[in-house]
């Protein structure tokens, strides 16, 4: 069990039949233990009402939601300070929720969970 991330192509949603062949991109954000070592050091750095804090890592196994694609600018920002951070595992994080937020700016759809 784990966290995964999709964005689908433009004009493609979860609910399209195959939905498989109309991802732009997938990432394994990671299994439930590491979301929530991620949680940990990631609260400790962003403000209490962080985008990535409440709506991406609150858990490791949540599935079924998305963030709208106007949180990206705000997830970015975030991103951009965690992104100091020197732990392999959260810059594996930074750089695959940057390539999911580019991917939904681009097809101008939401990050699906």
């Amino acid at each position: 069990m784990g966290l995964d991330a999709t964005v689908y192509l433009r004009g493609h949603s979860v609910d399209d039949d195959d939905c498989a062949d109309h991802e732009a991109i997938r990432r394994r954000l990671g299994n439930v233990s590491g979301v929530g070592y991620l949680w940990e050091r990631a609260s400790k750095l962003l403000p209490a009402n962080s985008v990535i804090v409440e709506k991406v890592i609150y858990s490791g196994s949540h599935a079924g939601d998305e963030l709208p694609v106007e949180f990206v600018p705000s997830m970015k920002e975030e991103l951009g300070v965690l992104a100091d951070d020197a732990d392999p595992d959260m810059r594996d994080f930074v750089r695959s929720m940057s390539e999911l937020a580019d991917a939904a700016t681009e097809q101008g759809n939401p990050i699906c969970f």
